[in-house]
């Protein structure tokens, strides 16, 4: 039997698209393995991850110190989020892709 959550694998399969190794301090888990925090920052990230969106029950997400110029709609995906932080990003458009 395994021991993977669901959003395990959904952030392997994310931290895998990105180039990534996320540790301990990027990410935390609930006892059931519900991602709870993700923190993204200054990963040069010019676009967000559509594996991101699966993560339903993350409560907060940094996403300072990268590169992304807009913030998609689909963030709204992410109905559980309380904490969100964009900080040094090149923001000109949230919730649209500016196109």
């Amino acid at each position: 039997m395994s021991t993977v959550s669901r959003d395990q694998e959904i952030v392997a399969a994310l931290a895998k698209k990105i180039g990534a190794t996320l540790t301990a301090k990027e990410i935390k888990y609930d006892k059931m393995g519900n991602l709870l925090e993700l923190d993204l920052s200054e990963f040069g990230l010019t676009q967000l991850p559509s594996e991101l969106w699966q993560l339903t029950s993350l409560r907060t997400l940094n996403l300072g110190y990268n590169r992304l110029s807009y913030l998609p709609p689909e963030i709204s995906q992410l109905t559980y989020l309380q904490q969100l932080y964009l900080s040094t990003n090149h923001l000109s458009h949230l919730g649209t892709s500016g196109k």
